[in-house]
């Protein structure tokens, strides 16, 4: 296991020189990608004349400079649109050259894979020789809004031998969607095959999706399983499950069913029974705790479902957790409270294994922690808080009833010593819960005067807001209010920050927003209707809205449905998009939002090295 190492720095950052009297300040993303935005924000603070400033970007492919003039108090953004990136340094400079003198650098992480969102959609995965391929293709920028761009687009068709057998060119984009199809002859190469968006110019781009050319018959009904996810381990385990085949148009399947429970991960079967099925069918395990199911992950409980008229055979499995006790704690990291670089302070959860809250506050959930005890009890959330004494050398141990979790200790570091900022700035969230459409208003609390502010939002691996607050009345409360956009989901980063006595102060939150789209759509359509007769969908969308519909048989997607687009996947992507640091530290302005700071004023940096 590696050891830790820390050591104290004043600035990481290269400083060459200063001159003059005055602070500037610079913060940008710690990361640089490919085909995106890349915003760097500069504030001169107090300062006896106004200040020239250069900007570089500096890789060895790409290199961008940018000439700007501040007066004291005044901040600017610049953004820049790198093209694809190439392996080796990224560096990000500032120098003043006139009024202020300065020369600051810091190197950059950059990310060669990067540019728009592609998405290939089709009516099926798998089809039959002389079927017609239908496919959309739908590009989106980094916000999930549709893509503007005047770059050559193609998509290349290539069978299971990898032979290009039809390409389109010269493609326009309605709203960021391209649609079209293709006719596959009547023996064509089996197989696996791609359709390949390329995007061409400054993008260097591409995406593949794969279908499949072979013989089927598709699958006229499924097989599905009710049954619990979590099972406690009480001699005997009783498993109970509801099982049911169902054809493509609603009825039930009628013929005999296998079911087995399978040990995993050794794929050992614990029990097997066989069933005669004509519509529901509930069955019952029953097994004695041994050795092998201790040494268990889990249990499947795999259905085969032979129908009765044809022999056709489809199956499904469920996978259950096995656990020691009914209820599970956990320790959110975002509660643990730090003062002079020690924790004291944290907030435990029980749940069920189903995640519901446990409401007794009668029964106390216990820390272990060093040579301390400590008790308290649940509220109505199934949360409680522990406020302690911190051990450097022990773990904390929990305990609910027969429920024990153990969670290693709390790192802890030796604060600053030296002529530190005071990041003694307070965020408060005034809202209960940030929503898209509803202003969010933010506290800044500070210990002493604040005659101005600034403060940058930082989503989607870029800083996509800043502005400067002038504060004449010197308060020591300010609110901040922000209205959310899709750019900030799911998540944004709010880091604020000002200049006082040669100190700078900062602080930073974290806003978490559901996970959804900007643009809302509503689908209305009858449940039933006959054979051959006209369908009518009622659907609700924003003005101007491009709205694209896909029908198929049932059947298609038993078969795979991996043709479709996602909800899930194309908004998950957008939980990974955040910016970083391009190195390790326990405390440096900007450590949360994931960007790099840049000043002559002073801070406290506490790097981390790993050995």
């Amino acid at each position: 296991m590696p050891q830790l190492l820390i050591q104290i720095a004043y600035l990481f950052a290269c400083v060459i020189f200063v001159t003059s009297q005055g602070y500037y300040s610079l913060i940008a993303p710690g990361y640089i990608k490919s085909n995106r935005n890349y915003t760097v924000h500069i504030t001169l603070h107090e300062s006896s004349e106004p200040v020239k400033i250069n900007i570089y970007l500096e890789g060895p492919t790409y290199g961008f400079e940018k000439e700007l003039f501040l007066k004291p108090f005044e901040s600017q953004a610049i953004t820049f649109l790198p093209p694809k990136l190439s392996s080796g340094e990224h560096k990000l400079i500032i120098e003043g050259v006139s009024g202020l003198r300065f020369y600051n650098e810091t190197t950059l992480k950059a990310f060669e894979s990067g540019g728009p969102k592609i998405y290939i959609q089709t009516d099926k995965a798998v089809y039959k020789p002389g079927d017609v391929v239908q496919f959309r293709v739908v590009l989106l920028d980094r916000h999930t809004r549709p893509l503007k761009i005047s770059e050559p687009i193609r998509v290349d068709i290539t069978d299971g031998n990898d032979n290009r057998v039809k390409q389109f060119k010269d493609i326009r984009l309605t709203k960021g969607v391209y649609k079209n199809k293709f006719q596959l002859s009547e023996h064509p190469v089996m197989g696996e095959w791609h359709l390949r968006v390329y995007l061409s110019g400054r993008f260097d781009f591409e995406t593949t999706k794969q279908i499949k050319v072979q013989k089927y018959i598709l699958p006229k009904f499924s097989v599905y399983i009710e049954t619990q996810s979590d099972i406690i381990l009480e001699d005997p385990i009783t498993i109970t499950a509801r099982v049911y085949g169902q054809y493509t148009f609603d009825k039930y399947v009628e013929g005999q069913v296998r079911a087995q429970l399978v040990q995993v991960p050794k794929d050992i079967v614990l029990d097997e029974k066989e069933f005669q099925i004509k519509d529901l069918l509930n069955i019952e395990f029953k097994l004695n705790v041994t050795d092998l199911i201790r040494q268990a992950w889990g249990i499947r409980l795999r259905v085969d479902l032979m129908e009765k008229w044809t022999g056709q055979i489809r199956n499904h499995s469920q996978f259950i957790r096995l656990h020691d006790d009914p209820y599970f704690i956990n320790v959110d990291s975002n509660t643990i409270l730090f003062a002079k670089g020690k924790p004291y302070q944290l907030t435990a959860s029980v749940r069920t294994w189903n995640y519901e809250n446990i409401e007794d506050s009668s029964t106390p959930v216990t820390m272990q922690h060093g040579s301390r005890n400590y008790s308290a009890y649940l509220d109505a959330n199934g949360e409680t808080i522990f406020q302690f004494e911190h051990d450097p050398n022990s773990n904390h141990i929990f305990r609910y009833q027969n429920a024990t979790y153990t969670m290693a200790n709390i790192y802890a570091y030796e604060p600053y010593k030296g002529n530190k900022t005071e990041t003694d700035l307070k965020l408060t969230l005034l809202e209960t819960k940030p929503l898209l459409g509803r202003p969010v208003r933010i506290e800044v609390n500070s210990p002493k005067d604040m005659p101005y502010l600034v403060y940058s939002i930082v989503a989607h691996a870029n800083i996509i807001y800043t502005e400067f607050v002038d504060l004449p009345m010197k308060p020591r409360r300010h609110v901040i209010e922000i209205n959310p956009s899709i750019e900030m989901v799911p998540y944004a980063f709010v880091y604020v920050h000002y200049v006082d006595e040669g100190n700078y102060r900062y602080c930073e939150m974290k806003l978490t927003f559901p996970l959804e789209f900007e643009n809302k759509i509503a689908v209305m359509a009858p449940k039933r209707v006959k054979p051959g007769a006209e369908v009518t969908l009622e659907l609700k969308a924003q003005p101007a809205s491009l709205v694209g519909i896909l029908a198929v048989d049932l059947g298609v997607y038993l078969l795979d449905p991996s043709y479709d687009l996602h909800k899930d996947d194309i908004l998950g992507s957008l939980r990974e998009d955040v910016s970083g640091l391009p190195f390790l530290a326990l405390v440096y302005p900007g450590l949360l939002s994931g960007v790099i700071t840049m000043t002559n004023a002073h801070y406290e940096f506490v790097p981390l090295h790993c050995k």
